[in-house]
């Protein structure tokens, strides 16, 4: 399954214009949002309303799903839409074209007549990236190009956590790569980055109780936020390689304060300590790098405090209580946003991005959202303005900029549905 739209990687398309278009009343602040709004939680954290949304049985339910299928859930052509690159000019991250012998031992390596013969429950014991192809080389678009180049590597779906519960259905033809199906897609991932479960092995880790990794530490890489660790006792476990491709449990090493029972309580200070953590984190399209795309920061969000979300912004945006704005003015999207909207609950979808609203400040809706940057149009030429980042804007961010163009550039303006996490 695709997880992200091709055509979801501009925020908006249109025609060039010759600058400003915007029908607010002034004065105008040409202050860019990232420096307008401090880059961390302030007095918005007020707004939380407590109790949350946990669902632990729905979390655990479809997180070991990929445990319990009986047949593949998608065709090898739906799993391979990016076959396409094939046909096309493409370049690797060096923007060297990608040759078409390139593609031809790709394509030949994908081994479509052994699709989904094996069906064996499987387990990520390593954090790595999941292609859309079994390759590590990149298929990128022209560089020069507004909004191309890296971090925008159209092979690059996701990246995997460690522990991550898995359905092996088949091997490459080298047997270097493995199409697993996870808990939200399918895709390639290296072979030795998993290890096969046996049954009493899997009812074992079904029964057991979690732990989250809640902040990051660069000394450890695989405990990335979000990431879920089996709990003996107090003793955090990881799945490891046995050493003949079978899973084991080893000890999970964790600092001091690094993981916590999950779901995290869902208090003030607990969404400020993983919220501030998420703002600033560099962009990464499809978590390109071990970095966070929108739907990535948004989903590891919603995890650590026991909610499951899908990968993809699309589907993201599906759950929970939705109300479509699409044909909503922009105030009319303001005023529900006030009445309706819960702080740190509610998520404002438009065609390919999502933002999560956190409240007001200053009088001024804000979001937080890992962006890569606002269309602008000037003088006939379509360029960017780019945050790279996770950040804290308002609903409008880019307003600063002379070539920001309301029709095209705004995301309020593209905002076509709100869905609310209860």
């Amino acid at each position: 399954m695709r997880i992200i739209l091709l055509s979801a990687l501009l925020f908006l398309a249109g025609c060039a214009s010759t600058g400003i278009v915007d029908d607010e009343a002034g004065p105008w602040d040409h202050t860019p949002d990232t420096e307008r709004f401090t880059q961390s939680l302030g007095s918005e954290i007020s707004q939380l309303q407590p109790g949350g949304f946990a669902d632990i049985q729905g979390f655990k339910q479809k997180w070991f799903a990929p445990w319990n299928l009986s047949k593949a859930p998608h065709s090898f052509d739906e799993i391979h839409w990016a076959r396409s690159f094939a046909r096309v000019t493409s370049y690797d991250r060096n923007q060297i074209p990608n040759s078409q012998a390139h593609w031809d031992s790709v394509l030949g390596n994908l081994n479509q007549s052994g699709y989904a013969k094996l069906m064996q429950p499987a387990i990520a014991v390593q954090s790595v990236p999941l292609r859309a192809l079994p390759t590590d080389v990149g298929a990128f678009k022209d560089a020069s190009q507004p909004g191309e180049g890296y971090p925008f590597d159209y092979l690059q779906n996701a990246h995997l956590k460690l522990n991550t519960p898995l359905l092996l259905l088949n091997y490459s033809i080298d047997g270097r790569w493995a199409l697993v199906q996870t808990p939200w897609l399918a895709s390639w991932v290296r072979s030795e980055a998993i290890a096969l479960i046996d049954d009493g092995l899997r009812q074992q880790l079904q029964g057991m109780s979690l732990s989250v990794v809640i902040e990051e530490n660069d000394n450890i890489p695989e405990l990335r936020l979000g990431t879920l660790l089996f709990n003996t006792g107090g003793q955090l476990q990881r799945a490891s390689n046995n050493g003949t491709g079978g899973a084991t449990l080893v000890p999970a090493i964790a600092n001091s304060g690094q993981t916590s029972s999950f779901p995290l309580p869902y208090t003030r200070s607990n969404v400020e300590r993983v919220a501030n953590q998420l703002i600033g984190e560099g962009y990464g399209w499809g978590e390109i790098d071990n970095m966070r795309d929108c739907s990535a920061m948004t989903r590891d969000f919603f995890t650590i405090f026991g909610r499951f979300l899908p990968r993809n912004s699309k589907a993201q945006a599906r759950e929970g209580s939705v109300i479509e704005v699409a044909n909503f003015s922009r105030q009319s999207k303001r005023d529900l946003l006030r009445s309706q909207g819960i702080p740190f609950q509610t998520l404002i979808y438009l065609p390919g991005h999502i933002m999560l609203y956190i409240g007001e400040r200053d009088g001024e809706l804000i979001a937080m959202h890992n962006v890569w940057g606002v269309k602008t149009s000037e003088y006939g030429q379509v360029g960017r303005w780019v945050m790279g980042r996770g950040v804290i804007t308002s609903l409008e961010p880019g307003r600063h900029h002379p070539g920001y163009v309301r029709s095209q550039s705004s995301l309020l303006e593209k905002a076509t549905r709100f869905a609310t996490i209860k």
